[in-house]
């Protein structure tokens, strides 16, 4: 938590120390105002995009506040949503322990992982939970935080996702608030026919938290639509 309080979404970000360093000024003037976190392309660029009328025309974005981060048992549903964030695959076990084999196949199931979730005032990052290796001297984006990663080493979480708030369509709460889905519908491109849909289960398997999770995200929508009315 104190990482990303104060080295993820610091007080101040000079140009000189973004990771997007392009060459103008104005390019330098935008990229200042993003939290360490490094993006998709297509994440990157839609938070530049002028919300007021979807135009791609880039513009200085508002310096996200830091909410929260904590860990979430994740599985994204649908083509967009596993794209980034592809699921566990295991193989099925019987009841005894014995793995289920179809004509001479193992026979798999998805399963969810664990994700971090850092929420702001303006949007929701799905970043990659801590790793257990040790040799991450090279990490290929997206890769997670090394576990033994200290404040010196400075490591840029890597997001597999960055939604905005204000893309946040619905929440789905089922089985006696014991999961829920986010669902997130992202304006298209020129270049698209249609917008893309992302659905994320997360698995709370607690009433309580649920509950707390689905507050969190509806204070911060509340705000970014109607400001601290």
């Amino acid at each position: 938590l104190l990482y990303f309080q104060t080295f993820v979404f610091p007080p101040t970000l000079m140009k000189e120390n973004s990771f997007y360093a392009d060459e103008t000024d104005e390019a330098d003037a935008r990229e200042s105002n993003f939290p360490r976190i490094q993006l998709f392309h297509s994440d990157r660029e839609l938070a530049m995009r002028a919300p007021e009328d979807g135009s791609n025309g880039p513009r200085v974005p508002i310096r996200e506040k830091f909410v929260d981060v904590w860990r979430e048992e994740i599985m994204a549903c649908g083509v967009a949503s596993t794209s980034r964030m592809p699921p566990v695959q295991r193989s099925l076990r019987g009841f005894h322990g014995e793995v289920v084999r179809d004509r001479g196949l193992d026979v798999t199931v998805s399963e969810s992982r664990n994700v971090l979730l850092c929420l702001t005032d303006a949007a929701l990052y799905f970043i990659p939970d801590f790793s257990r290796r040790q040799d991450m001297q090279e990490r290929r984006f997206p890769a997670p935080l090394p576990s033994t990663a200290a404040f010196k080493d400075a490591f840029w979480p890597h997001a597999l996702a960055r939604h905005p708030l204000e893309c946040l369509e619905r929440i789905t709460i089922g089985f006696q608030f014991q999961r829920l889905v986010l669902h997130f519908v992202l304006p298209k491109r020129s270049t698209q026919t249609q917008a893309f849909e992302y659905a994320y289960v997360a698995f709370t398997c607690n009433k309580l938290r649920t509950i707390s999770l689905v507050q969190k995200l509806q204070a911060q929508k509340k705000a970014l639509l109607f400001g601290d009315e």
